[in-house]
């Protein structure tokens, strides 16, 4: 008997999920440039159109895809529980060791960030590096603020500064920018090793 045609090999309820895991292998293999609609629908052995029903295109499938890489690092993040120094520790290895998702979440105008998967993502991941200690209530309370977009400037600055030294860190880790600093180090450490001590060196604010 014939195989059915590529569209009708997965269940409705698990096409999503085969075409999110198509998309993640590409990425993870070639970057972010190697993804189009075709290459995942392909590698998933589907239609070129079978994703428009589930993600409308390929800006909205890369959005759920993105959430999902938010997801893991807000989980990252929760895991280090403990102080804000291992909060943005567990913060900078998730983008090394994950690099192309990483840039995915943050850096490609791949995505349609106004999808509600993917804005409901990054509003718990920002509510947990607003607030480090990520006990349940402040969690919560800090989920709320970014939802309703309620923030006193004392807040929002810590917020802002706090963010913009661990995020910056991360990229310079990813794109390799910490590696000729590395080559000249009197004794050779590894990059997140030198990443942990950037961090300590950092006066409280973190």
């Amino acid at each position: 008997m014939p195989d059915p045609e590529p569209a009708t090999r997965y269940h409705h309820g698990a096409l999503p999920d085969a075409l999110l895991s198509a998309a993640r292998l590409i990425l993870e293999r070639d970057g972010v440039a190697a993804l189009s609609l075709r290459a995942i629908t392909r590698a998933a052995g589907v239609s070129h159109t079978a994703a428009v029903p589930h993600f409308g295109d390929l800006a909205g499938l890369l959005a759920e895809l993105a959430a999902t890489g938010m997801d893991e690092l807000r989980a990252a993040l929760v895991a280090a529980d403990g102080t804000s120094r291992l909060i943005a520790e567990a913060y900078v290895f998730y983008a090394m060791d994950h690099a192309h998702m990483f840039e995915l979440m943050f850096r490609s105008d791949l995505i349609d960030r106004n999808r509600p998967r993917y804005r409901e993502a990054a509003s718990a991941l920002f509510a947990i590096l607003a607030e480090p200690s990520h006990s349940s209530a402040t969690v919560a309370q800090e989920e709320d603020k970014v939802k309703d977009g309620i923030y006193d400037m004392p807040d929002a600055a810590r917020y802002t500064a706090a963010w913009g030294l661990v995020h910056g860190l991360a990229v310079l880790a990813t794109d390799g920018r910490l590696d000729p600093l590395r080559s000249r180090l009197k004794d050779p450490v590894s990059r997140k090793e030198l990443v942990r001590q950037a961090i300590l060196s950092v006066p409280p604010l973190l």
